[in-house]
């Protein structure tokens, strides 16, 4: 027999209320707030697709000449696989000659990554609208990253950008420079490289605040606005459903999970920018797939996917790769470690552009980790089952509008239980991650609140 939850139980020994209570205060406050900061003013518009005109503005922008001539191009999925969850991923290639070339008769090839809404599934449309996910990585190709380029020289962090529209992105491909993510746990090898990238990108936002004298924040506040927890609209439905999920696992391992929604609760104040430390542009979704590595010893690393992005103290990015690439154990006897090779990494590139910039204390990323724990665990227990969810299941779920709708927003936990019971690491990993917040839940009134 499929295990099940009561919800509605009343209130425990403690007081602290029942989820069904814990639902019901936030609809009202909701209702009675009558404001949804996510909803864009851009829905009334329809995107438009890439044209031939875009292709070739692409063309001319990689090679740096209008003397060209197009003679083909071909857009097709990236891959059969699932590469994310807030979007549809081709790849585009163009066949193109140089007109003013000695070898004018000799095609090339030229290779990109397309990004754009999944407009095959309307309810992921609607919801990716009402997230502004897509508006949000936009303004991080357009407006953002060229802020941090400007003043940084080191090694990159994130692919090019070659042309941003409403509806989609144009990036360099990736794949075709021999990057690819890595799936399961991280090695400690690949955990350093992607600690050195976080490191960079972290050092290329203090850099550029620093020249410009002026807050990120500041200068793009729409490219910040929260995408993954908000109390009101569609991302509360879908942060609740999490919490249930949560919940009924935690029931499951024979846990007490009275105190897992009000823990939960607490993430809505760790994605505010802190009034006492640095903050930085945090990338707010390092699963594995949102880093790709090539094949060197040791390898080089690349973010990808800028989607939920947020402005917090660094350390909230550390933690947040953590949880969701390497295990407990390992984050038990290596963790602090890991902390002080990105902290050096970090100290370094930002010397390496100016010796008299202030550079974060290492105390101050210290208890900022401790201080980011919470929400690291929290996003692990919404997002592992989603990302690591058995590629059969995935189709079935993301790609049938009614069946998204469900997991997302109502009940997840028959196709997880499904998922449990084909994969025992999925269920090892989830659970896990389940666990960690139930203690976390159990000395709520101990946690360090993030300043």
């Amino acid at each position: 027999m499929e295990p099940s939850s009561n919800y509605a139980r009343s209130r425990n020994q403690d007081n602290f209320e029942s989820f069904a209570e814990f639902k019901i205060r936030h609809q009202l406050a909701a209702y009675q707030d009558k404001t949804d900061p996510l909803t864009p003013a851009e829905d009334s518009k329809s995107p438009r697709k890439l044209t031939s005109k875009d292709v070739q503005l692409l063309v001319e922008r990689v090679l740096g000449t209008p003397n060209t001539k197009i003679v083909s191009y071909e857009i097709k999925p990236y891959s059969s696989e699932k590469l994310g969850f807030l979007g549809a991923h081709n790849h585009l290639q163009v066949s193109v000659i140089k007109l003013n070339s000695p070898r004018r008769k000799e095609l090339e090839n030229l290779d990109f990554f397309v990004k754009s809404l999944p407009y095959e599934v309307d309810t992921q449309v609607s919801y990716i609208r009402e997230r502004r996910v897509f508006l949000k990585e936009a303004l991080f190709f357009e407006k953002l990253l060229p802020l941090l380029k400007e003043g940084y020289q080191g090694e990159e962090f994130c692919p090019n950008s070659y042309l941003v529209e409403d509806g989609f992105l144009v990036l360099q491909d990736l794949r075709k420079l021999g990057f690819s993510p890595r799936s399961g746990l991280f090695s400690e090898e690949s955990l350093k490289s992607a600690l050195s990238c976080l490191a960079r990108f972290h050092a290329a936002s203090l850099l550029t605040e620093h020249r410009l004298q002026k807050g990120l924040l500041e200068i793009c506040p729409e490219a910040f606005q929260e995408a993954s927890f908000s109390n009101s609209g569609k991302l509360f439905q879908c942060f609740i459903t999490g919490v249930e999920l949560a919940v009924v696992i935690a029931e499951n391992l024979g846990l007490d999970a009275s105190r897992i929604p009000q823990v939960c609760e607490k993430v809505f104040h760790s994605v505010l920018p802190s009034s006492c430390k640095r903050n930085v542009i945090c990338h707010g979704d390092l699963w594995s797939s949102n880093l790709l590595f090539d094949e060197t010893s040791p390898p080089r690393c690349l973010l990808v996917d800028f989607q939920l992005i947020r402005y917090c103290p660094p350390a909230q990015d550390v933690a947040y790769l953590l949880h969701l690439t390497t295990s407990r154990d390992f984050r038990k006897t290596r963790g602090t470690m890991m902390l002080r090779y990105y902290y050096s990494v970090l100290e370094e590139a930002i010397r390496a552009h100016n010796t008299s910039m202030e550079v974060p204390t290492w105390s101050e990323i210290a208890t900022s980790m401790e201080e980011q724990r919470l929400i690291a665990t929290v996003s692990a227990v919404q997002f592992l089952p989603n990302v690591l969810m058995d590629a059969e299941l995935c189709h079935e779920v993301f790609d049938d509008p009614e069946n998204y709708e469900t997991f997302v927003f109502r009940d997840r936990w028959p196709v997880v239980f499904e998922n449990m019971k084909r994969d025992s690491e999925y269920k090892r990993r989830v659970e896990e991650a389940v666990k960690e917040l139930h203690e976390l839940s159990m000395r709520i009134e101990h946690l360090p609140i993030p300043t």
